[in-house]
């Protein structure tokens, strides 16, 4: 499998499966690649990755980003989402199916205008590096 959809696939496990954030999100967490199909049933997340130059010893480097929508008057559900896509994501290390190891810092985060009542948006942006599993247990 490709490191970037093994990434994704790891993403997609720990999100999908929290329970707190599966609570938050009213039973399941949909999350999808890029965009959601028009229509589908809110809170949602998209994500989406860009990959940067390779420094030094780095597998690879790329910007995160992942945006949450829900259509409510009050923007506090996706701030509980926001805050716990946070806490299982910032400082985290996922260790990948093929030895390669990601490392999250969450950059930013704000909200996005929209231009229909009840729509509420927050983009977030994180910064994802990999390494060789060995690479790393030889710098520590």
């Amino acid at each position: 499998m490709d490191l970037i959809a093994e990434l994704r696939t790891e993403i997609w496990n720990l999100l999908t499966q929290d329970y707190a954030l599966k609570t938050l999100c009213k039973g399941a967490v949909r999350l999808y690649n890029t965009w959601a199909a028009k229509d589908s049933p809110m809170p949602y997340l998209v994500h989406r990755m860009q990959e940067k130059p390779l420094p030094d010893g780095v597998i690879t480097d790329l910007d995160y980003y992942l945006d949450i929508w829900d259509y409510d008057p009050s923007i506090a559900r996706v701030l509980g989402i926001r805050s716990r896509v946070v806490a299982l994501l910032d400082g985290s290390i996922l260790v990948m199916p093929c030895g390669a190891i990601a490392r999250f810092r969450y950059l930013n985060g704000g909200d996005i205008p929209e231009d229909t009542a009840g729509i509420q948006h927050y983009a977030t942006q994180w910064r994802v590096r990999i390494d060789r599993t060995a690479d790393v247990l030889a710098k520590e």
